[in-house]
């Protein structure tokens, strides 16, 4: 047990996976970041009161460096802002893709700091996620890195990056998934409160999108989806093991041969993007189900991304 461990997290493999999350992740949030500075929010947000913005961190009892080397003035939230997006645009093109992952996660905490109201739940997870990138080989393939070392946008096929990043970000949705199951113990996510959670929060104001009249319609349909989201959190363990079956498919078992007959684990992560992408249509979330998506390629293991996408092609040819 202690070998097959420590050659788990030994293991190499492309780094398409990876890479696709590098670049889903950065485009999110440097999305984010413009739509702030359109709504002209820069200095409101990331500012400090004496320059018109919303956060005091010289009151604190450790005050943020940013603010200790910049000061309280229009030049701290402009540098701050100016170095998240310079930190997202590096991260995309994979250029210094390490610095910039670390450096986007340092100044996001600077802004977690000024402004603790601003700081989203999807935040905290983003920054898990930079620091993990921080120490991964994430620009191997698809980035002006690989542009210069491999001559190509695309790296070969016989590139070899370390795969225990992936393995944590992909722990990290598993876990997300699961609390998040865990703590929505309101019996208005059971049948015995009436699965009434979903249309309860496409009726608040803060989160509606559609009239009251479309919400009590289509409230039986909000009652299923409030069903199928619980039960579907509460199993989100269940892709550990379809990853342990996969990773031991000569032993015996029929839960086990049942769960290699299908793509479990992707089939699991599709129901999460239609989850995702209809939470979007009808509630307002901000980036939240994009940036929980942007992970999404870290669940699948490189070779089946190459395979399912020879799979669509050949698809789309026919």
């Amino acid at each position: 047990m202690t070998r097959w461990w420590v050659e788990l997290w030994s293991r190499t493999e492309h780094p398409r996976s990876l890479a696709a999350v590098r670049i889903a992740l950065s485009s999110v949030l440097l999305v984010d970041l413009l739509r702030i500075r359109q709504l002209g929010l820069v200095r409101t947000l990331m500012g400090s009161h004496a320059a018109g913005g919303l956060g005091v961190p010289e009151n604190l009892d450790h005050v943020p460096w940013i603010v200790r080397w910049l000061g309280t003035g229009d030049v701290m939230h402009e540098s701050l802002w100016w170095g998240m997006t310079i930190g997202c645009v590096m991260l995309l093109l994979g250029v210094l893709p390490r610095v910039s992952a670390l450096g986007l996660a340092l100044l996001s905490a600077q802004f977690a700091i000024i402004l603790p109201a601003a700081d989203r739940g999807i935040d905290m997870l983003i920054r898990n996620a930079l620091v993990v990138l921080a120490f991964a080989q994430s620009a191997e393939t698809w980035s002006v890195t690989s542009v210069m070392r491999h001559k190509s946008f695309t790296a070969p096929e016989s590139t070899r990056v370390q795969a225990w990043p992936r393995y944590l970000l992909a722990l990290q949705l598993v876990i997300l998934y699961f609390a998040a199951g865990v703590s929505k113990a309101a019996s208005s996510w059971t049948p015995f409160g009436g699965a009434s959670a979903l249309f309860i929060a496409m009726s608040d104001p803060h989160f509606q999108r559609l009239p009251d009249a479309w919400l009590r319609m289509g409230f039986r349909l909000t009652q299923v989806g409030t069903l199928v989201t619980w039960v579907w959190e509460w199993i989100a363990p269940a892709v550990l093991l379809a990853w342990w079956y996969r990773e031991t498919p000569d032993r015996p078992g029929r839960l086990r041969a049942w769960m290699n007959r299908y793509p479990t684990v992707e089939l699991y992560f599709v129901v999460g993007a239609i989850f995702h992408v209809g939470t979007h249509l009808f509630l307002r979330l901000g980036i939240f189900p994009f940036a929980v998506m942007s992970l999404y390629p870290a669940a699948v293991h490189p070779d089946r991304i190459q395979s399912g996408w020879r799979w669509l092609t050949s698809r789309w040819r026919t």
